[in-house]
């Protein structure tokens, strides 16, 4: 952790994230407070991730690449994800440039509203 603060502090490192497992971010953050400045979660349980990811008093980036296999349509899970963090980023990956074109309609469309 030292080596961590010391390279933030010599300006090698702009921001330390905790990312994974909602538990153990949880558990590390909890174990080193003021260590991260962001988390990033595998929105893999969808909602119950952004519930429990309301306990970090830190920038929220949920991973959607792992909604494939969601039953729940992609607006609807991009609507839940806009509203609760309104602030927060969404990372999306596909191999397919339709995919990733059809996301960013949704997305416009889902902000704008």
């Amino acid at each position: 952790m030292r080596a961590l603060e010391d390279a933030k502090r010599d300006g090698k490192i702009r921001h330390i994230g905790l990312a994974g497992d909602m538990c153990k971010c949880a558990q590390v953050a909890a174990q080193f407070p003021g260590l991260a400045q962001v988390v990033q979660v595998d929105a893999a349980s969808g909602v119950e991730s952004a519930t429990s990811a309301a306990s970090f008093d830190l920038p929220i980036h949920f991973s959607f690449g792992h909604f494939r296999e969601k039953q729940a349509p992609m607006r609807r899970l991009l609507a839940d994800a806009v509203e609760r963090y309104p602030n927060g980023v969404l990372l999306y990956s596909s191999r397919r440039a339709s995919r990733v074109s059809e996301i960013a309609r949704t997305l416009t469309d889902v902000e704008g509203s």
